[in-house]
């Protein structure tokens, strides 16, 4: 029995594209569907999905594809329809896609478009809307008993160690000597440098606050020192979570340049890593949504002058060369053809040629393959009558 490389995914990053954007030795089917419930209160899903496999069948063989090997292709697709957790947790649609050898399906949580794609690589371009707006940011959970540092976007958090940091308050002040940090004697009055020593004493009112102070201070300097190791480079946003002392103390030391205005002050120690993905992104929330606006203005600034193009071909070619910095996608129909991918010449065929593909898809997995950014907007939002569009690094 082949193995079949499956993931099901209720919520999308830009991180779960990455295994559809690889090369395939054959055909790439792409279904989509809305899951709705009919009147009756049945669930017509499965139905039309069972009708969309019987179009991707004739697609396949109609490209050249043994019937047996068609319906092998197909047969993951096809165990979905018998599949109770898949339905009663679909929220809004279902994407899946397959080749030899390989399987993978999301629950995407809006509306769909019902549409079989054979082509040589996957229909990615049903998935932007929901992938290219929240995130990523970090979100360091910190607390006299715990330090987390999470990646986070709108779907999903993984924890980002933080090498070398100490575990809590105690931990960073184990072993270290207090008078550097706090500024108080424990020689005995009048003694020589190399004179008795003896427990320090703190003195007046308030003293057990200064050295509890004291300790914050000297956990949330390792703290953000361990943080500035380990994210120095990035440029994504960082959100703090943490009661009020905390927060102040690692600002206080923090070198990150990307640390957001707006803290999120509560305790984190009880709160799981998708708790504190949601309680942090209010905090960036208007930051995606200003860097947002200023791409699809510095779109409109740079036509004409050389740096950005509305024209699909242009794009592809430029993407293929590493020039696109970002694109902008909308809902507009995209002409249909094939990409050289050792040339990046693009070559449009009609709609009704099986062997072409959306050529937005091409320009997609080309610009995210050089590390370039991806936007989704409508027609409306972003003033432009194309499929896509691009703004060029040079």
């Amino acid at each position: 029995m082949r193995e079949i490389k499956t993931r099901a995914l209720s919520h999308l990053s830009q991180d779960d594209l990455a295994p559809l954007l690889e090369p395939r030795p054959g055909p790439c089917v792409s279904i989509s569907l809305p899951v709705e419930w009919g009147y009756d209160g049945a669930l017509q899903a499965p139905i039309r999905l069972k009708n969309l496999l019987g179009e991707a069948e004739e697609r396949l063989v109609a490209s050249g594809v043994r019937s047996l090997v068609a319906k092998e292709i197909l047969d993951p697709v096809a165990r979905l329809r018998s599949n109770a957790d898949v339905w009663r947790n679909a929220e809004g649609g279902l994407a899946a896609f397959c080749a030899q050898d390989f399987f993978q399906y999301h629950l995407v949580p809006g509306t769909i478009e019902q549409r079989v794609t054979v082509a040589p690589l996957f229909h990615i371009r049903p998935l932007l809307p929901f992938v290219t707006r929240q995130g990523p940011y970090f979100v360091l959970a910190l607390s006299e008993k715990l330090r987390r540092l999470l990646r986070a976007d709108g779907a999903r958090t993984r924890e980002i160690e933080l090498r070398g940091a100490p575990r809590d308050v105690e931990d960073a002040n184990r072993f270290d000597d207090p008078e550097r940090y706090i500024g108080f004697h424990t020689r005995t009055p009048g003694g020589s440098p190399g004179g008795e020593r003896r427990p320090a004493m703190f003195h007046g009112h308030g003293a057990a606050r200064d050295a509890a102070n004291a300790e914050r201070q000297q956990y949330a300097r390792l703290i953000a020192r361990s943080v500035y190791r380990e994210i120095g480079s990035e440029s994504a946003p960082l959100v703090l979570v943490g009661s009020e002392q905390m927060v102040s103390a690692f600002r206080s030391f923090n070198e990150y340049p990307h640390l957001v205005d707006d803290d999120v002050i509560t305790s984190p120690d009880l709160l799981s890593d998708d708790e504190l993905r949601e309680r942090a992104w209010p905090a960036v929330a208007p930051i995606f949504e200003r860097e947002r606006r200023d791409l699809i203005e510095r779109f409109h600034q740079s036509l004409g002058t050389g740096l950005a193009s509305d024209r699909i071909g242009e794009i592809i070619s430029a993407a293929h060369q590493g020039r696109v910095g970002a694109v902008i996608v909308t809902e507009r129909a995209a002409p249909r053809g094939r990409v050289d991918l050792d040339t990046g010449d693009a070559r449009f065929v009609s709609h009704k040629n099986t062997e072409g593909a959306d050529l937005v898809d091409y320009a997609v997995v080309l610009t995210l393959k050089n590390r370039g950014r991806v936007l989704w907007a409508t027609t409306e939002e972003a003033r432009i009558d194309a499929p896509i569009v691009a703004i060029y690094r040079y």
